[in-house]
């Protein structure tokens, strides 16, 4: 069967789209038990915000927080709109009329009411035209809905609607048909909108969450920039502490719009002391050392936010790195390794290979979890993180029985304007969900000490078809955010130091050189007085055949038998010989020696990004001490 849905009827905001959210009203209207709802814009409603947010989210396509915040746009301050179960009728001028049937062109029944060029140029035969609109539009109905806040008894609301210009034009005895409000009753549907359809993720809304989620991973990119520069062996240390770029971000695109702010348009306003419902968990922060990662389990309110977090332990080995989208929700846990993985021995190598055991479990995990199979049974439950639990308590003794601690998993349904639901997924319902998979009490088997916790967190689009009990689920919205990093530790700098001086040796750098002597009778000529000996080669490397070129480690940490592998890449100089050997200088590894593995057929080799080659390495241990 050949799909009817071409690829411009979903680009933007696209009349399908349109049509889905027009069909959100009709159920909202029917559940209220209107027979119409009105929407009027511009000075013909006072400039009511309440319609002009409707508009936005019915023909604009505007989306979660960006809806609440953003204003109407100029040219459709004369629209009027009337959705009924039989008949659906706008009202705007030339200038939007293409706009307006387009956006229309999927609505069963609907009729666009334009006036002439002739009538638009006379101000009385415009307001004619416009209030006989509107006497079309609402004479057949008995009930009429409206999208103003219920705020108080039907009296006032009826009071307030009978305040626009344009239903004060309709009870002229012109028109005889007397005040709207005395012969019709009108229906706030104010709380029915902010409650359950701003909140809802649709096509329109999917679509925008996804194009917000590069923002993150610019504001995670930068925060490792920030870590870079504070390296033990960079030269030009940050200003800003890592933790700024994720808070800061969070914190500017909150400004618009609060918590508190959408929960007093949805009429639920919580107290002032309690903290229950502005609790953020996950939170924008990054947590170092033992100590601190166990608090990723707990909830921060706004004010806890951590803008200049205290001096990080000197002898940590890892940290947990958290982000969330201000506007979407979208949120990502990661855990980062202060300490090479390949470079740091003695007791903190075997407490960091533990940890990055551990990290790799619960990676994995959350993977696992992840799979529609596994939301299916567990995210429309009411108890679904102790479901979730129990699951990642199964998988993890099944495939990592071998790794300490206690699993605990965070899942979070979050709705359109970022905020967390309690409620259960629905069937026919779309959310975005966050699954944090953290191993707490982690201890290294060597001294049976308890080194700290580990997560791994990502988001993902999931939902429920009403004629299936089996989950749908998106690609994973935070795929792209660096999986796993490391830096050097300041133990490591000496060995780091060991191979500089080594390869500069090698390369005759800082090497005395011989006397050398003119001649006389050709002064351009210099002649050695004792032949040139080789710089010292105290590692071995042989002789230079590319100084100073692009290059990239990728170390994958994952434990032996995981699916996915789990990276961590460094950029920085590389220096290649003709021993087969190369040294590699960046912020995250320092200088360290590697030496490429051949096979039978020579190198081999993948290509990687940037124009560069992969090719399999393996660290060398002399000059590394330790």
């Amino acid at each position: 069967m050949e799909c009817c849905v071409e690829p411009g009827d979903v680009a933007g905001f696209s009349a399908l789209a349109c049509r889905d959210r027009w069909l959100a009203l009709q159920r909202i209207s029917e559940a209220a038990g209107v027979e119409c709802l009105l929407l009027v814009l511009g000075p013909d409603a006072n400039f009511s915000r309440e319609n002009e947010v409707a508009f936005n989210w019915l023909f604009c396509g505007l989306t979660g927080r960006d809806l609440l915040a953003a204003p109407l746009d100029r040219k459709y301050e004369e629209c009027v709109v009337c959705l009924s179960p039989t008949r659906s009728t706008v009202f705007c001028k030339q200038a939007v009329c293409e706009e307006v049937v387009v956006s229309t062109s999927m609505w069963e029944a609907c009729e666009v009411i334009v006036p002439s060029p002739q009538e638009e140029a006379d101000v009385d035969a415009y307001d004619a035209r416009k209030v006989g609109a509107l006497v079309r539009m609402a004479s057949p109905c008995s009930s009429v809905g409206v999208a103003l806040p219920s705020g108080g008894p039907e009296q006032e609301l009826k009071m307030e609607v009978e305040r626009w210009p344009l239903v004060q034009a309709y009870g002229y005895d012109d028109y005889g048909h007397g005040f709207l409000t005395l012969r019709k009753s009108v229906v706030s549907l104010g709380p029915l909108l902010q409650q359950q359809v701003y909140p809802r993720w649709d096509l329109q809304g999917v679509t925008w969450a996804q194009g917000q989620v590069g923002k993150l991973h610019g504001a995670w990119q930068e925060a490792l920039l920030v870590q870079d520069r504070n390296s033990p062996v960079g030269d030009r240390p940050a200003q800003a502490t890592v933790t700024a770029p994720l808070v800061d971000y969070f914190e500017y695109g909150r400004l618009a719009l609060t918590d508190e702010d959408i929960l007093e348009l949805r009429g639920g306003v919580a107290d002032q002391g309690s903290s229950s419902l502005q609790l953020l968990n996950p939170a924008p922060r990054v947590l170092v050392g033992a100590a601190e990662t166990a608090q990723v389990l707990q909830g921060l309110t706004m004010e806890q936010l951590p803008s200049s977090p205290s001096r990080p332990p000197e002898n940590a080995l890892h940290m947990v790195w958290e982000a969330v989208d201000p506007l979407t929700g979208i949120a990502v846990a990661r855990t980062y390794a202060l300490g090479s993985p390949v470079c740091t021995k003695g007791p903190d190598g075997e407490r960091l290979q533990t940890l990055l055991q551990a990290y790799s479990a619960a990676a994995e995990c959350c993977r696992h979890l992840l799979l529609a199979g596994t939301l299916s049974a567990s995210a429309s439950s009411p108890d679904r993180e102790a479901q979730l639990r129990h699951a990642a308590s199964t998988f993890l003794h099944a495939h990592h029985p071998d790794v300490s601690g206690e699993p605990h998993v965070l899942c979070k349904l979050i709705d359109a304007t970022g905020l967390t639901s309690d409620a259960s997924l629905r069937a026919g319902s779309t959310v975005l969900l966050f699954l944090r998979v953290a191993i707490t009490d982690v201890v290294c088997s060597a001294n049976k000490v308890m080194i700290g916790t580990v997560a791994y967190g990502d988001s993902i689009f999931c939902s429920l078809p009403s004629l299936s009990g089996m989950a749908a689920t998106s690609q994973i919205l935070t795929w792209g955010v660096p999986r796993f990093a490391s830096w050097i530790a300041p133990s490591e700098c000496e060995r780091s130091t060991n191979v500089k001086a080594g390869t500069d040796s090698a390369l005759g750098i800082g090497v005395p050189t011989v006397r050398y002597v003119a001649l006389g009778h050709r002064p351009s000529v210099r002649v050695p007085l004792e032949p040139p000996q080789p710089p010292p080669d105290p590692l071995g490397l042989g002789g230079p055949i590319e100084t100073a070129v692009r290059g990239a480690l990728a170390t994958d940490v994952a434990s032996p038998g995981c699916s996915q592998p789990l990276v961590g890449l460094a950029v920085g100089t590389a220096w290649t010989f003709d021993s087969g050997r190369l040294v590699l200088s960046s912020l995250r590894t320092g200088h360290v020696i590697l030496e490429v593995c051949r096979n039978e057929h020579g190198f081999p080799a993948v290509q990687a990004f940037d124009g560069l080659v992969w090719v399999p390495v393996r660290l060398v241990g002399q000059g590394l001490g330790g």
